[in-house]
């Protein structure tokens, strides 16, 4: 297990870093405050302060294990990630949202997870990653909303996950908020999301504290069962692999095709 961590960390930080400078460029920036990029520094800290021998308090680890195969496992499915080897920006998309799972499987079950042997109390195991995801959130409207708020309303092309999101109509977010919004009457059937609108704002930040909460409720069976966790892995790989082959069955048979027109 401290190699698999370790392995992780190696090839995550170089994608990060070649992340972050071509988005920089792109006016992109501001995806890699994301809560995923938040929760991976989070957890490569952790393998870094295992390596060192740092004793370290088991509700982080049990608090990275929830946030890691809860929200960040099922953003494999919701982003419909896939493994297009030949492509950085992709891989290093799946990378983000895989890897971690994989080392909490690595560590928690380590030795027939002898080292974790005790069960949290279910209050405790989604208090702490909710709170942590809160935590994450006021620091991200702190930085978008207070400290940057003149910089990004003279920047309008400046891309923010809020804007990315309000804007992509075929995203799984933007129709489940619409929806919710149509329905209990908060916007009309036609009305469009304006991004830089309060109402906005909070629809989306309740939608994704909304996210969190669910995809965290069967992280407890994740712990507790092995097997279980071992099949929930393997599908949402399987999920990524069957859409990076389907990505290279669309490109090159449209440019085979194009060869002939």
């Amino acid at each position: 297990p401290p190699l698999v961590g370790l392995w992780y960390a190696a090839t995550l930080l170089p994608l990060l870093a070649y992340r972050v400078v071509t988005y920089r460029k792109q006016g992109w920036g501001y995806f890699c405050l994301d809560f995923c990029y938040f929760l991976n520094f989070a957890c490569v800290a952790l393998v870094l302060l295992e390596a060192a021998r740092v004793p370290v308090a088991p509700v982080y680890f049990e608090t990275a294990f929830a946030l890691c195969n809860g929200p960040l496992l099922a953003a494999v499915l919701a982003w419909r990630n896939s493994f297009v080897f030949h492509s950085l920006d992709h891989a290093t998309s799946t990378a983000l949202h895989c890897l971690p799972p994989l080392w909490t499987f690595a560590t928690r079950w380590a030795d027939g997870g002898a080292a974790f042997d005790r069960r949290p109390a279910l209050g405790a195991w989604y208090c702490s990653p909710i709170l942590a995801y809160c935590v994450w959130q006021l620091l991200y409207v702190v930085k978008t909303e207070v400290l940057d708020a003149e910089y990004l309303e003279k920047t309008p092309d400046e891309q923010t996950a809020l804007r990315w999101l309000t804007r992509d109509e075929r995203n799984g977010m933007h129709r489940i908020c619409k929806f919710v919004c149509v329905r209990t009457g908060a916007m009309a059937r036609g009305e469009a999301f304006d991004p830089e609108t309060a109402k906005t704002k909070a629809t989306f930040w309740v939608g994704q504290l909304a996210y969190t909460v669910a995809t965290l409720v069967g992280t407890p069976l994740l712990w507790r069962h092995r097997e279980l966790h071992a099949a929930c892995l393997a599908l949402t790989y399987t999920s990524a692999v069957y859409n990076g082959a389907s990505y290279y069955v669309e490109v090159f048979s449209k440019r085979y095709n194009n060869k002939f027109e």
